[in-house]
């Protein structure tokens, strides 16, 4: 009985071991960010996969919000991604009628303009069951 449960306790810690090992990180930068702050990028890549995840880096010059989005999508298919960072210049979604996602930004969306009522918001880089309308650049 002892050496069935020592079985089965090394045969659950095997597979939760696999599983972190499979699951990764991305890093989102800009190319020049990226050409600036190789070193320090390269060094946070190295922490965080020391930490037991596959860290890697997407380096590129974004056009839009939705180009990193679809990238994350595959990404997080193809290799279980968990989790992302975005370093330098990254295009980000601006969010109408995106008030409730905030603690302190309320305005009336009715009378000031639409670049000043919009709110950046993560949620469209990390659900990706949420449909967004694009409105406008």
């Amino acid at each position: 009985m002892k050496t069935k449960l020592t079985a089965i306790v090394l045969i659950a810690l095997a597979t939760t071991f696999v599983a972190q090992a499979q699951n990764s990180f991305a890093i989102i930068v800009d190319s020049e960010t990226y050409n600036h702050c190789k070193n320090e990028i390269e060094a946070y890549r190295e922490s965080v996969t020391k930490s037991g995840l596959n860290a890697f880096i997407l380096e590129n010059d974004w056009d839009s919000p939705d180009e990193i989005r679809d990238t994350l999508f595959h990404y997080y298919n193809k290799k279980n991604l968990e989790g992302t960072v975005f370093v330098g210049d990254i295009p980000i979604a601006m969010i109408r009628k995106g008030q409730h996602f905030t603690t302190a930004f309320k305005m009336n969306e009715e009378i000031l303009t639409m670049r000043d009522t919009s709110v950046p918001s993560d949620r469209f880089y990390d659900d990706f069951d949420l449909r967004f309308d694009f409105i406008k650049r």
